[in-house]
């Protein structure tokens, strides 16, 4: 029989006031009629590293790595800023909201957790690491044409800011109504200054 796998990735979630506002940036999009299937904002992450389908006994390790990677990071800022697309805006194929500030650490962290899973034998993502929130994925050509003149004229705008003070390692569950997730490892980081050292929770 073979070993029970899980759908996993390492994250960030957003604050209620950016799902807040994610969710009204995705009702203006709504009015494009675009071919879009957007995110829930109630379920909006920024992924810091998806791990796929994996081993259920390999989750303690992953749990390991992923508090060693964080060791020394302190809470930090992110800032929302432009909507955008990949590959480009002309041929969206994929709707998301920019990262200004806070850039830096995201991709020192992302950095880092792929040196510690590599040292589990978790094979190193080979594509280059943009850091961005996902707002939807575009599933047909209809509306096309308004949904990029929408992200041209929305390619500076604010969104908000939030204060990172946990990364979490979570399941995803995928099911008919969408995904579902739950919170395996819950990886506080501390203020080095105020003498606390980083504190770790499972998920429940």
């Amino acid at each position: 029989m073979s070993e029970k796998k899980i759908r996993t990735f390492i994250s960030v979630v957003l604050s209620d006031e950016i799902k807040g506002k994610l969710g009204e940036v995705i009702e203006s999009l709504r009015e494009t009629d675009a071919g879009v299937r957007y995110v829930k904002p109630e379920n909006a992450h920024l992924t810091l590293r998806f791990l796929g389908y994996v081993n259920e006994s390999k989750v303690e390790d992953i749990k390991i790595a992923l508090g060693t990677a964080l060791q020394g990071i302190k809470p930090f800022d992110v800032s929302f800023l432009g909507i955008g697309a990949f590959p480009n805006v002309n041929v969206p194929k994929v709707v998301w909201a920019g990262i200004r500030e806070g850039r830096e650490t995201l991709h020192e962290i992302r950095d880092r957790l792929e040196e510690n899973l590599s040292k589990i034998g978790i094979e190193k993502e080979r594509r280059q690491y943009h850091s961005h929130l996902t707002v939807g994925r575009v599933k047909s050509e209809r509306g096309r044409d308004k949904l990029v003149s929408w992200l041209k004229s929305n390619a500076e705008l604010e969104i908000g800011s939030m204060k990172v003070s946990e990364i979490i390692l979570m399941e995803s569950m995928l099911k008919k109504e969408g995904p579902e997730y739950f919170p395996l490892k819950v990886v506080s980081l501390e203020k080095e200054e105020d003498g606390d050292e980083q504190t770790e929770g499972e998920g429940e």
